[in-house]
């Protein structure tokens, strides 16, 4: 399947949130399975199996002990093999806790990127910080993601840990729109550390503006 078809059955099962990556996965040719009694370390594994796996022969296997979030975030990893590199799948990629796997780095930091994409478009995300829902724990509620796979997305750096306190503003403008990025939890960042924003969280631009600090209102 070409990257872009798949792209296009993605984008159809984002209509709502969270993403059903169960049906996603079956849309994309693949059956998930649980499994029970897996070691901690091992989250989830995908192979060609065409007797058990869907119309396109994929098989995914999920550690049935892990959290939901994580379950998810396992199965929507190995879509993105199957997006990414069907090609190397052939007899299985097992993938451990920290979602690496015997592919190559590059290879899986492109699983990972893409799996966040699927279960957190920017969209959705855009669309519920208009709305005023600003605090990354409720935002990973409703997304159905673990609330580090959120902070990640949004260029967050964890250590910081007043999520409640009043909103932040950050110290610089977009340089493209001359919007502030965030009125809200969004921009309670370590920007000392530096953070990139991939669109204005206004007017929702692309721009590659790095984050260099913040300020309380």
């Amino acid at each position: 399947m070409k990257l872009s078809k798949a792209k296009a059955i993605v984008k159809l099962h984002q209509r709502n949130i969270p993403v059903d990556v169960e049906e996603l996965a079956w849309a994309l040719g693949a059956t998930v399975y649980d499994v029970s009694g897996w070691p901690d370390e091992k989250s989830g594994m995908i192979r060609i199996d065409k007797e058990d796996g869907g119309s396109r022969g994929y098989v995914i296997y999920v550690n049935a002990d892990h959290h939901i979030n994580r379950q998810r975030f396992t199965i929507a990893h190995e879509i993105a093999h199957i997006m990414l590199h069907d090609y190397l799948i052939g007899d299985g990629i097992i993938t451990n806790g920290l979602y690496r796997s015997g592919l190559p780095t590059s290879a899986e930091w492109g699983a990972n990127r893409t799996a966040a994409d699927i279960l957190m478009p920017w969209e959705w995300i855009h669309r519920l910080l208009d709305r005023g829902v600003t605090d990354v724990r409720e935002l990973a509620r409703r997304f159905q993601v673990s609330r580090d796979a959120m902070a990640i997305r949004l260029d967050m750096q964890w250590e910081l840990q007043h999520w409640s306190d009043p909103p932040y503003r950050t110290g610089h403008p977009c340089p493209q729109t001359g919007h502030y990025s965030s009125d809200c939890h969004v921009a309670d960042v370590l920007l000392k550390k530096g953070g990139i924003l991939p669109s204005c969280l206004k007017c929702h631009k692309p721009t590659n503006w790095t984050l260099v600090r913040s300020v309380r209102d």
